[in-house]
């Protein structure tokens, strides 16, 4: 992780933000902003090279399928991809692109395309396949509809809940990029979102061909691993003015598909021991009612433990 000890110094300096109920946005001090100058990206290169993944993992799902067949997904795959992008990143928030912060490796950035090609068409084909399924059992619309709302409402509070997870085991071990956020709130608005986005991605593709075939073999595991991945995405646009927001998020925020600034304030008021859940937190009431007490406690006393703190020493160096 390279983290120093000058760096920790520097935090444990860094006075905890108060945290203003009145507002529904995060109005907290931009405590360390980042000067880094950026690095030019080659945009057209990387959609080439969204392209040629695209035309290669068509094989992977449709073996047989023609020339003209690719070249189509293909197109349709690069189509969705930009038009999301411009609905996307249509905001007032001025933070690095995807590999114009040098933080950001040209692997971060291979993983993160990869992974968003990948993902995206595993996923459609599911839809398909599953909708296709349906109409040739001759399934009523009504129940297949219900089947599809109840499959939606599970992913995303599955999702809410493994994010929630994962940020409640960072807070309670005192992992030191968990304790800066506290400090700065606002940090993470100044980062990419290859910088969010890639470790999650790179974890999805390693458990889908490891231990969890399920990410990848059922269209429940696709949804998880497609949505789980913009969990950290998603914490970012809670921490946003309203001026930062695109109106995409904005829209899924009111409908709370994803996380605002109302939905998660309540955990950067110290001592910050509930309400974990980043991505929408439909799961918080649930966390906050299972992991305060023993479950708490004992990763706590783990944290103690000098083998634990042997792995911390070893991650920050």
């Amino acid at each position: 992780m390279g983290v120093t000890s000058a760096a920790k110094a520097a935090m444990d300096k860094l006075p905890t933000p108060v945290i203003d109920d009145s507002v529904d946005y995060d109005n907290s001090t931009l405590l360390l902003v980042d000067s880094t100058p950026r690095v030019r990206v080659n945009e057209a290169a990387w959609w080439v090279f969204d392209a040629v993944v695209a035309f290669l993992w068509t094989f992977n799902t449709h073996p047989v399928w023609s020339l003209q067949s690719r070249l189509a997904a293909t197109a349709f795959i690069i189509a969705f991809a930009f038009v999301t992008q411009k609905l996307y990143f249509n905001c007032g928030l001025d933070r690095p692109g995807s590999g114009e912060n040098p933080v950001d490796k040209w692997w971060h950035m291979a993983i993160t395309h990869i992974a968003n090609t990948m993902f995206f068409w595993d996923w459609c084909v599911g839809v398909y396949d599953q909708v296709t399924y349906w109409r040739d059992n001759n399934t009523p619309v009504v129940l297949a509809l219900l089947y599809a709302a109840a499959g939606f409402y599970f992913v995303i509070w599955a999702c809410d809940l493994i994010a929630g997870f994962v940020h409640w085991f960072g807070d309670t071990t005192e992992m030191y990029f968990f304790q800066y956020h506290h400090k700065d709130p606002r940090y993470m608005t100044r980062q990419s979102y290859v910088h969010h986005t890639w470790d999650t991605f790179a974890l999805g593709i390693f458990l889908s061909y490891s231990v969890a075939p399920v990410l990848r073999t059922t269209l429940i595991g696709m949804s998880i691993r497609v949505v789980a991945c913009q969990a950290n995405e998603c914490h970012m646009w809670s921490h946003c003015l309203s001026t930062e927001i695109p109106p995409l998020i904005k829209v899924l925020q009111e409908l709370t598909l994803v996380l605002s600034w109302k939905a998660h304030k309540h955990h950067h008021k110290p001592p910050h021991l509930k309400d974990y859940c980043v991505f929408n937190g439909w799961a918080n009431p649930f966390m906050n009612i299972v992991l305060p007490g023993p479950v708490t406690n004992g990763l706590a006393n783990f944290r103690d433990t000098e083998f634990f703190q042997w792995v911390k020493r070893t991650l920050d160096t």
